[in-house]
C-alpha cells in the first residue's frame, strides 16, 4: 500500500515528459563528433549513472516543493486528497526519502565530473528557491525553466570528456532555453487551476497576478521565444537539410499547442490536460527530430 502511495507522491505520470526531454538530449549531444567521441570511451556507464542522477534529481525537486507546499496543499481543496497533505505518508518519511535521493543525485553527479557536481548543487540551491519563489514573486515559472536549463547543460557535461565549447555551450544553452521556455509556459497553464486559491492565499503566479487571459498569452509567447531559440540553435548546430525540414514538425506543433491554449481559455477546458499534453506532444516532436539527426 506504501509504495501505492509513493509513486502518487512522485507523480510519475509527468516525469514522463521530463524523460523525453532528457532522452532529446542525450541523442542529440551524441550527434557531435567531440561529444560521441567522448561518450564512447567513457561507455553506457554514464548513461545508467545519468539516468539514476535523474531519477534522484527529479524525486528531490518534487518531494522539496511538497514539503515547502505542506500548509498550502492542506488549505488547497484541489490539492489536500495528496498524499503529503493527506497524512497518507508521514511528513518525517517523505523528508528521509528527499534527503537519501538528494545523497545519490550528488554523489552519482561526482562520479560524472566536477561540472555536473556544481551544477548539481546549483540546481538544488534552485529547486528549494523554485517552491519558495511564488510567495514573493510571479518569476516562479520561469525558475522551474531554469532548473531544467541546468539539467540540460549538465546532460551535455555527462557525456563530453571535460568542458564545452564556446560554441557547443553556445548551441547548448540555445536547446535549454528552448526546452525552459516550454516548461514554463506549460507551468503558466497549470497554475491556472489555483487562480482564485492563489489571490485568496496571497501567492504569485501568473494567473493569480494577471488573469487567466493575459497567462495564456504570456504563455503563447514563451512558446514563441522557444521556437525562435529552437531555430537560432538549428542554424547555429549546422542542422542537415533533413533536419531543417523535420524542424518543421515541433514548429507545428507550437502553434497547435498555442492554438490548444487559447481554445482552453475559450472552452473552459481543463488546464491541467492541456498542460500534460503540451509537454508530451512538444518533447516528442522534439525527439523525432535529433533521432532522425543522429541516424542520418
Amino acid at each position: 500500500m506504501q509504495m501505492k502511495y509513493f509513486n502518487q507522491l512522485l507523480n510519475m505520470k509527468y516525469a514522463l515528459f521530463s524523460a523525453i526531454f532528457l532522452s532529446t538530449t542525450t541523442v542529440f549531444a551524441l550527434t557531435f563528433p567531440e561529444i560521441s567521441s567522448a561518450f564512447s570511451e567513457k561507455g553506457l556507464i554514464t548513461l545508467w549513472i545519468g539516468g539514476f542522477a535523474f531519477f534522484c534529481a527529479r524525486t528531490v525537486g518534487i518531494l522539496i516543493n511538497q514539503i515547502i507546499d505542506y500548509n498550502i496543499d492542506k488549505k488547497n481543496p484541489r490539492t489536500s486528497f495528496r498524499v503529503l497533505p493527506a497524512k497518507k505518508l508521514s511528513f518525517n518519511f517523505v523528508s528521509l526519502v528527499t534527503a537519501i535521493a538528494l545523497f545519490f543525485f550528488v554523489i552519482l553527479c561526482m562520479f560524472l565530473n566536477k561540472e555536473c557536481t556544481w551544477l548539481a548543487l546549483i540546481s538544488t540551491i534552485l529547486m528549494v528557491v523554485y517552491a519558495y519563489a511564488k510567495r514573493v514573486t510571479y518569476l516562479c515559472h520561469w525558475m522551474l525553466g531554469l532548473i531544467y536549463y541546468l539539467a540540460i547543460l549538465m546532460n551535455f557535461y555527462a557525456l563530453s570528456s571535460g568542458p564545452l565549447s564556446l560554441k557547443m555551450f553556445a548551441i547548448v544553452s540555445l536547446w535549454g532555453i528552448t526546452a525552459a521556455m516550454i516548461i514554463a509556459a506549460n507551468d503558466i497553464i497549470y497554475a491556472i487551476q489555483d487562480l482564485d486559491f492563489d489571490r485568496e492565499e496571497k501567492l504569485y503566479s501568473i494567473p493569480a497576478c494577471f488573469g487567466k487571459e493575459k497567462a495564456v498569452r504570456i504563455a503563447s509567447v514563451c512558446l514563441v521565444i522557444s521556437l525562435a531559440s529552437y531555430i537560432a540553435m538549428s542554424l547555429l548546430a549546422s542542422f542537415t537539410k533533413l533536419g531543417l525540414v523535420l524542424s518543421l514538425f515541433p514548429a507545428l506543433v507550437i502553434c497547435k499547442t498555442i492554438k490548444n491554449y487559447h481554445e482552453m481559455h475559450k472552452n473552459k477546458a481543463n488546464p491541467e490536460r492541456c498542460f500534460f499534453r503540451g509537454n508530451i506532444y512538444l518533447a516528442l516532436s522534439f525527439f523525432l527530430v535529433m533521432v532522425s539527426l543522429l541516424l542520418s
